[in-house]
């Protein structure tokens, strides 16, 4: 099972979905929170599925603290 935080930020892969809309919501997902992405129309199935097929990666968020 892929795991995340709701801090992580969402990365397209580039590698493009059969289906134009899914292919355009990865584009759009690219560079939001998982907090921010998941609701009703997107939910923690359809991340879970985007992340293993390899549309999206996320990417761990940098505490302040290692910023400073």
């Amino acid at each position: 099972m892929i795991k995340w935080n709701d801090t992580d930020t969402l990365v397209w892969t580039g590698k493009a979905a059969r289906s134009e809309s899914n292919a355009e919501r990865h584009q759009a997902l690219n560079g939001k929170t998982v907090k921010d992405v998941l609701g009703r129309d997107y939910t923690k199935t359809d991340l879970s599925y985007d992340l293993k097929l390899g549309f999206l990666v996320t990417e761990v968020a940098k505490s302040k603290k290692a910023a400073a």
